[in-house]
C-alpha cells in the first residue's frame, strides 16, 4: 500500500485548516458569519444535556483516581529504583508519587499536573510510553474542566477569604462550566485520542501480521503478551476455526475504530454508541487479558470524563436527568470560543502533529526543525514516542524466555523468580514499568546478535548481562541477600510456524543454562538497599498458579550440572 502522500505538506495543508476553523469559532458574539453555524455542525455531536454539579462530580472523582494512579506508578518504580538504576531517578520517582498524591486530594492541582508534566522533559527510560501519552490527555481535560476546584482541599482553602482570590486564579485555565464549553472539550479530548490512534494504524498499514490479519491469533496465544495464554491455546487448538474467525472480526473492528474513531461521533446516536462502547470494550481487554499496565487504566479514566453520563448518553436510561439541559442545547448557536478552549485547540493540534508527522517512514525526519532543541523538549513533554506497538516485531518478542529461579544445594530448584515462566508468560516483576520497558522489553526486541556474543550462547552479550543483574539484584533485596544463595539462569527460543488458518509457535528450544552464586562482597552491598526496596501489588493475572506449574516442571527435570559461576 503505497502511502507516500504523508508528507510535510499534508501536515502543513492541515495545520493551515486548523487555524483556519479557529479564527472562524473565534468570531465576535452577535456576528452573523458561517463560522457560527459551523459550530453547530463541528460540536454538536459532542453535547450532553448534563448538569454542572454531573461534571463537577464526574471530573473531580476521575481527578482522585488518576491521582492515585500516577501516585502508584511512581511508587512501584521508586521501590525497584534503589537498586536498579541512578540516584536522580530516585528523586524524580519520589517527585512523581508526591504530585500524584497533590492531584488526589486536590491541593494545588494545576501546579501539580504543570510540574507532572516538566518531569517528562527529564526523560527518564520509562517515559516516552502510550500509557504516558493517555495520561497527558487526561490531565488536560482536568485542567480544562477545573478538576480540583471542588471536592478537594483547594474548595476547603478557598472558603477561608484571604486564600478565596489566589486559588481561584489557580484554575485561570478552567472553562466556564456550560454544555457548550463541555462539548468544545469532549472535542478536543477525542480528537486528540483519535490522533493517537490513527498515527498507530497507519504504522499497521506496513505492517505484515495485520495485513493478513493474524494479529490477534499470535498475541492472544502469546504468554509474554495475554495473561491468560493457556485458555486462549485451549480454544485455539480446539476450536481453531472459531478462533481464528473471531480473532480476525476484533482485529478489523478496532482497525476501522481506530481510523474512523472521530468521524463516528458524526454517524448520529449509533455512531457514537459504537465509540464508547468499542473503546470501552479494547481498554477492559487490554487490562484483563493482555494487562498493558497503566495504558488501558489511563484509557479508561479518560472515557470516564468523557463518556461516563449514561442517562444523557443512553435514552433508554434517562428518568428526566437531561430535561433541564434541554433548553441549553436548543439554543446552541453563535457563541465565541473561550480562549483558553483556543488553547486546548493549539494543544491538541501539537500533539496530533508530533504523532502525525512519524507516520510511515517519518516524513519528517531531516526537516531542520525537527532536529532542534525545542522540538525535542515538545516530544518529551507530551511524552511523545512513535506509536508503532503490536506489530510483528513487538508479537516476535514472544519467541524468547528468560527464566530465573533460585535451586538448593543440591541443585533442586526452590523458587521461581517471578519474572517469566516456561512458556515466556510475564510474572509479577514485570508489572514494574522501569523492569518491563527499562530492561525486560528492550531485550526481547534486541536481535539475537546483541543477545549473545558473536552467536556463542554462552557468551551473553551486554543486554542480557544488565536484564541478569537486574533481576537478580532487585530478587535478592526483596527476598533477602543471603550470601551463598544460587540462582540459575535459562534462556529458550521458539519460532513462528504455518498452520492451518494462521501462524503459531513452535516448540521451545533451550539455549543457555547459567549458574550464579551470590558472592558475600554482592550480598553485603545489596543488604545497605534492601530495606528501602520493595515490589508493590497488583502483579499479573494468575501469576501465582502459573509460577508454581512451572516450578513444578523444573523440579521433575533431572538437575543439571553445575554451570558457570558469575
Amino acid at each position: 500500500m503505497d502511502l507516500s502522500f504523508l508528507n510535510p505538506s499534508l501536515f502543513l495543508l492541515i495545520a493551515f485548516a486548523l487555524y483556519l476553523l479557529l479564527a472562524a469559532l473565534t468570531h465576535k458574539k452577535g456576528e452573523r458569519q458561517t463560522g457560527s453555524h459551523f459550530s453547530n455542525y463541528l460540536f454538536g455531536p459532542f453535547l450532553l444535556p448534563v448538569h454542572e454539579k454531573q461534571i463537577i462530580r464526574n471530573v473531580n472523582f476521575f481527578r482522585f483516581v488518576m491521582g492515585i494512579l500516577v501516585a502508584h506508578r511512581f511508587l512501584v518504580v521508586f521501590g525497584v529504583a534503589v537498586v536498579s538504576s541512578p540516584e536522580g531517578i530516585r528523586l524524580l520517582m519520589a517527585s512523581g508519587a508526591f504530585l500524584g498524591v497533590l492531584i488526589s486530594i486536590g491541593f494545588m492541582t494545576p501546579i501539580a499536573i504543570v510540574l507532572f508534566t516538566s518531569l517528562f522533559l527529564i526523560s527518564p527510560p520509562l517515559f516516552g510510553t502510550l500509557g504516558d501519552q493517555a495520561a497527558i490527555i487526561v490531565f488536560w481535560l482536568i485542567i480544562l474542566l477545573g478538576g480540583g476546584k471542588h471536592y478537594s482541599v483547594d474548595s476547603l482553602l478557598s472558603r477561608w477569604s484571604p486564600l478565596k482570590r489566589p486559588i481561584e486564579s489557580l484554575y485561570f485555565f478552567a472553562v466556564r462550566l456550560t454544555p457548550e464549553n463541555f462539548s468544545r472539550v469532549r472535542f478536543f479530548g477525542i480528537m486528540v485520542f483519535w490522533g493517537v490512534n490513527f498515527s498507530a494504524v497507519a504504522f499497521h498499514f506496513f505492517d505484515e501480521f495485520w495485513l493478513q490479519g493474524d494479529v490477534l491469533q499470535v498475541a492472544m496465544a502469546t504468554g509474554f503478551w495475554n495473561d491468560h495464554y493457556q485458555f486462549a491455546n485451549a480454544v485455539k487448538d480446539g476450536y481453531p476455526l472459531l478462533f481464528h474467525t473471531l480473532c480476525r472480526a476484533g482485529l478489523y473492528i478496532q482497525a476501522i475504530f481506530e481510523t474512523f474513531l472521530l468521524l463516528f461521533m458524526y454517524l448520529g446516536w449509533p455512531g457514537r454508541m459504537f465509540v464508547f462502547l468499542q473503546g470501552l470494550g479494547f481498554f477492559l481487554m487490554s487490562l484483563l487479558f493482555f494487562n498493558l499496565g497503566y495504558l488501558p487504566l489511563h484509557e479508561l479514566v479518560m472515557w470516564g470524563i468523557l463518556f461516563g453520563y449514561l442517562p444523557a448518553m443512553f435514552p433508554f436510561l434517562d428518568r428526566g436527568a437531561k430535561k433541564a439541559g434541554e433548553e441549553r442545547i436548543a439554543n446552541f448557536g453563535p457563541h465565541p470560543i473561550n480562549g483558553l478552549i483556543t488553547l486546548a485547540f493549539t494543544i491538541g493540534f501539537i500533539f496530533n502533529l508530533l504523532n502525525f508527522a512519524r507516520i510511515c517512514g517519518h516524513p519528517w525526519n531531516g526537516y531542520w526543525p525537527w532536529n532542534q532543541p525545542v522540538w525535542r523538549a515538545v516530544h518529551r513533554t507530551f511524552a511523545y514516542e512513535a506509536v508503532n506497538v503490536f506489530n510483528r516485531d513487538d508479537l516476535a518478542t514472544g519467541g524468547y524466555r528468560m527464566v530465573l529461579y533460585e535451586v538448593n544445594e543440591e541443585g533442586v530448584p526452590i523458587r521461581l523468580v517471578p519474572l517469566m515462566d516456561l512458556n515466556g508468560g510475564r510474572l509479577d516483576y514485570l508489572r514494574n514499568d522501569y523492569i518491563y520497558y527499562g530492561r525486560v522489553l528492550r531485550w526481547l526486541r534486541a536481535p539475537e546478535s546483541e543477545k549473545f556474543v558473536d552467536g556463542d550462547y554462552e557468551n551473553l552479550g551486554d543486554k542480557t548481562k544488565q536484564v541478569l543483574n537486574t533481576m537478580i539484584t532487585l530478587d535478592a533485596a526483596v527476598t533477602g541477600p543471603t550470601p551463598g544463595r544460587t540462582y540459575r539462569m535459562e534462556i529458550g527460543r521458539r519460532s513462528l510456524q504455518d498452520g492451518d488458518y494462521f501462524l503459531v509457535w513452535g516448540d521451545w528450544e533451550t539455549l543457555v543454562e547459567k549458574e550464579y552464586h551470590l558472592q558475600p562482597a554482592v550480598a553485603k552491598k545489596i543488604s545497605k538497599d534492601a530495606p528501602f526496596t520493595f515490589v508493590l501489588g497488583p502483579g499479573h493475572w494468575g501469576a501465582a498458579e502459573r509460577a508454581a506449574r512451572s516450578l513444578e516442571i523444573l523440579k521433575e527435570r533431572q538437575p543439571s550440572p553445575a554451570g558457570h559461576s558469575g
